[in-house]
């Protein structure tokens, strides 16, 4: 079977006015209530329970985890049992990434069902990941004797499980978009890798100018349904398009490689929040940045807090709060602003890698910076300077507008 694809592209040209030199400080404009944050969650293999629970203590906030689960790998309710231990633990849900081989729809929901029983937990969701799904497929194109994505939703359903169910792809929206689930699942969910191509810093950075047109595209495939984004990663979690991810035994930037330095390093901190300001702009319902430990993990072997685990935890405090607008000019800063309370907290990132001067508002508080020592910032400032792939939380006190009527600038 051949996969045609056409593609059009149209290319138009307009004079701008530069952007400003680099020397000039950045200015954080806010805007108005823009809709809510996107909640967020982490994913968990079990073979990383024993470490993730003993670590919980220094994980942060985390509103759900998402265990992947499969029989085939000899998962059982033991497995699950765990799970619920570390998500009691952080006080979130638990939801379940159940892969099934998608022959025989009923029995196989039959035998989740009997795990989730087993073992006494309420999972918050059931994600279904049909096993074809880990490598790519032609367009509109289902192994011979295996069964519908829906068919596998309305089985689960018909056993008696009902929390949402969520159908989707565990590798990347490419295979998504190939293949969109159809049927009536509460919602839909793919991941992203920012090294399928090139790893260079720069290439890394630059996928996260697609996450709009990749959520739009998402949409129109899947109308109505809320999307789970992610894992969003910097390293690759499988390879659809090989035999294995590609080995990095020296731990360097390595295409399509499973363990990339940059994911516990202060890039990786400053490429999430690049990923939440996306995930917010484009209204996912959650996304999924990291796992507790490995490879993709917020903590290090040796059980201490990672450059991500401080991006994480700013995030993971705001699921679900009033989001508001906010925009840089200049292009090098992604941001993400939200209220709590009485305040309005922003996160920044230096997406760049030299340094960028930040403008503060007379009234900012800086809370803290992840640079090489995530630690509390000192006030009073007029400007911070974000070092590269360095981020900074800050807030001020809720007001209205200026006097004026135009936007607060931070």
């Amino acid at each position: 079977m051949k996969d045609i694809q056409r593609v059009t592209v149209s290319v138009r040209a307009e004079t701008s006015a530069p952007g400003p030199a680099i020397s000039s400080p950045a200015t954080l404009t806010l805007g108005g209530p823009a809709g809510r944050m996107s909640s967020i969650a982490l994913f968990v293999d079990p073979d990383q329970l024993p470490a993730a629970i003993a670590g919980a203590a220094s994980l942060g906030p985390v509103p759900e985890i998402i265990l992947r689960f499969d029989s085939a790998r000899g998962h059982d309710q033991r497995v699950l049992e765990k799970a619920a231990e570390l998500a009691s633990a952080l006080g979130g849900g638990l939801a379940v990434e159940a892969i099934f081989d998608a022959i025989h729809p009923g029995v196989e929901a039959q035998g989740l069902a009997a795990m989730v029983r087993l073992a006494g937990v309420e999972p918050s969701a059931i994600l279904v990941s049909p096993r074809r799904e880990f490598k790519t497929r032609p367009s509109n194109y289902l192994p011979n004797g295996e069964r519908p994505i829906d068919e596998i939703v309305q089985a689960l359903r018909a056993v008696g499980l009902a929390c949402p169910i969520g159908a989707g792809t565990p590798s990347l929206f490419t295979e998504f978009n190939r293949n969109p689930p159809t049927g009536d699942a509460d919602f839909v969910f793919f991941g992203n890798g920012a090294i399928v191509h090139a790893a260079d810093e720069q290439s890394v950075m630059e996928t996260l100018t697609v996450y709009p047109a990749v959520m739009e595209t998402a949409r129109q495939l899947c109308p109505g349904k809320p999307i789970w984004l992610g894992p969003c990663t910097i390293g690759l979690r499988h390879n659809p398009y090989g035999e294995a991810v590609a080995a990095n035994p020296g731990n360097t930037r390595v295409p399509a490689a499973g363990t990339d330095p940059r994911q516990r390093a202060l890039f990786g901190a400053a490429f999430a929040v690049g990923i939440a300001a996306r995930a917010a702009e484009t209204a996912a319902e959650q996304f999924i940045l990291a796992a507790p430990t490995g490879p993709f993990g917020l903590l290090n072997e040796d059980g201490s807090r990672r450059p991500l685990q401080a991006v994480h935890a700013q995030i993971a405090e705001a699921a679900g709060v009033e989001r508001y607008g906010i925009s840089s000019d200049w292009p090098g800063v992604a941001a993400i602003a939200f209220r709590l309370g009485t305040t309005i907290r922003v996160l920044a990132a230096n997406l760049t890698p030299v340094p960028i001067d930040i403008a503060l508002s007379w009234d900012a508080k800086l809370l803290c910076v992840a640079d090489e020592d995530t630690k509390p910032a000192k006030p009073p400032l007029t400007t911070h300077t974000l070092g590269p792939y360095n981020c900074v939380a800050l807030q001020f006190v809720q007001k209205p507008s200026r006097p004026d009527g135009r936007p607060r600038k931070s």
